[in-house]
């Protein structure tokens, strides 16, 4: 282990914070949630190898600031064009 980070130093509101920065910053939705479930996995298994008392990301979520891509949504009209017989 790293000697710059002490054991269970680590909070939930700090990692989360840490998200909110992320998204705020600009950082899409995506990459976001790809962070938290980074975030998850190493801490879960931090936990798993008894190197932490439990996962301070148990209870991350991606913020609603982060960007969100548009989704294109097809009309009535593109969608019976697209099924109506050649």
């Amino acid at each position: 282990m790293s000697p710059c980070v002490k054991r269970g130093s680590f909070t939930r509101n700090e990692l989360q914070d840490f998200m909110d920065r992320k998204a705020e910053s600009g950082k899409s939705c995506s990459t976001v949630d790809h962070l938290r479930w980074d975030l998850h996995q190493n801490f879960e298994m931090a936990a798993d190898e008894h190197y932490i008392p439990k996962s301070p990301a148990a209870r991350l979520f991606t913020p609603r600031q982060a960007n969100r891509a548009d989704k294109p949504i097809m009309t009535w009209e593109a969608v019976s064009q697209v099924f109506s017989p050649p």
